[in-house]
């Protein structure tokens, strides 16, 4: 079953391991600071779409 973190992420054609090493990278309590300082790859943009912690913590082992 495809959810819509798995989609957006398939549509920016975002590698899956490319994804989850950029989310390491990044504390939730300061993502929204921390990305708004990166360089605006197909990665990051998609960190934008699902930035709340809510969203994209449950959605990360789906992928």
């Amino acid at each position: 079953m495809s959810t819509p973190l798995v989609e957006i992420r398939q549509a920016l054609m975002v590698s899956q391991a490319e994804f989850l090493a950029l989310l390491a990278r990044f504390q939730p309590e300061t993502l929204h600071q921390q990305i708004d300082n990166e360089p605006w790859t197909p990665a990051v943009i998609l960190l934008h779409m699902c930035e709340a912690r809510e969203h994209y913590t449950a959605d990360v082992g789906r992928l």
